[in-house]
Order: structure tokens, then sequence, then C-alpha cells
């Protein structure tokens, strides 16, 4: 009889723990079934092009000329990050000058170059090292559906890359348009892209992208 019971409480702590792990499952795949969690994702990055964009130059700083306020981009953003996500984009990117947003130091000496190299026809190749390790850079974009792996961690969802190859050309075309903005032929990407629920929506929270340069082999 002893036996018997130890059997059948085994069985009962089993069952509870097939329980428990059914609904731990089910609510991890609901909460990401509920929203489009890839699609929230390239809505993001597309949306930060505007960001870099419509170059206006005024005593001697470089600003957006769509984006000239602190409320300008807060407003722009809002629908998409929480204030955390949005405070990181515009530290990253902007600082305050007078009460304007103008751009940060590494795009401001980059954009000054750039002009200077338009008239003396010299080349310009840093760009990309500025944006490599940002939510500007380029290959996000080129990021496909499959190789987005969502999870989720308590009451955030995460969209990660993970090692993801970006091809941008041909490592003999040495006059393409993105050599000459200093982009590898190849990257490799690893980011994480942390996103919360707020009221019934689904926006970005936190990020972080690391570029990992590649060359052809």
């Amino acid at each position: 009889m002893k036996n018997g019971k130890n059997i059948n409480f085994k069985r009962l702590v089993f069952a509870i723990f097939l329980v428990f792990l059914t609904i731990v499952v089910y609510a991890q795949t609901d909460i990401t079934s509920q929203y489009n969690v890839k699609g929230k994702y390239y809505e993001v990055i597309q949306a930060m092009e505007r960001l870099y964009g419509n170059h206006q130059h005024k005593n001697g700083s470089f600003y957006n000329g769509e984006f000239k306020s602190y409320d300008e981009v807060r407003g722009y953003l809002s629908p998409l990050m929480t204030d955390e996500a949005i405070e990181k984009v515009i530290n990253e990117f902007f600082e305050k000058e007078k009460g304007q947003l103008i751009y940060s130091c590494e795009f401001q000496d980059y954009l000054a170059n750039a002009r200077e190299s338009y008239y003396t026809s010299q080349v310009e190749e840093k760009f990309y090292g500025i944006i490599q390790d940002s939510i500007l850079n380029p290959g996000l974009q080129l990021v496909l559906d499959e190789q987005l792996e969502i999870r989720t961690e308590g009451d955030t969802i995460i969209a990660e890359i993970n090692k993801v190859a970006i091809h941008y050309f041909d490592d003999q075309e040495v006059n393409h348009h993105y050599t000459r903005l200093g982009y590898p032929p190849n990257d490799l990407l690893l980011a994480s892209f942390v996103f919360v629920e707020e009221d019934g929506d689904l926006l970005l929270h936190d990020f972080e992208v690391v570029s990992k340069k590649q060359s052809n082999t």
C-alpha cells in the first residue's frame, strides 16, 4: 500500500508539473501571437531613416530640417517606443544647442568633411564607422523575417539577430557607392530589440546593435 501511495503521489506531482508547463508555454505563445513582433521590428528600423536626413547647416552646426526640436523627435518616436528608448535614441544621435537639436559630434565632423570632400573630390569613407553599432545600421533592414529570433523574458518580448551575415557588395567592386562610405563587403550583425506592452500596444523599450565587420573569404 505504501508503494502505491508513493506512485500516486509522484503521478500527481508530475501531472501538476505538466499543467504548469502547459500554462507557461501557452502564455508565452499567446503574448507573441497577440502582436506582429517582426512587423513592429521592421516598422521601428524603417522609421529611423528619417532621423538622419534633410541636412541643414546654420551657425556652424548641422541638423535635421524635419526634426529640429526635442518635442518633434519625441512626438515622432512615441508611437513606436517607450520614453526610455526615445531618450536613448536622442542621446545617441543628437545634442541640444540653444533649444534646438543638432547632430552629435561624430555626425557633425562627418558632414563637415563630406561637404569639403564634395568640393575637393576626395573620398570620405567614415560614415559606416559612425552608424555600424547603432540602430541606424542599414544592415538591420536586410535581415530576413526568418532570421529574427523571437522569445519572451518575463513581461518583455525580445527580437534577436544572432550573427546574421549581411552582404552589401562584392569585394571586387572597389568603386561601389558603399565603398566610398566605408562599408565592408560583408558584415555580421548581432542585435537585441526589447519590446514591452503599454496601453495595448507593443513598444520598443531597449536595443543593442553590434557589427562584426567581415571580409569575403
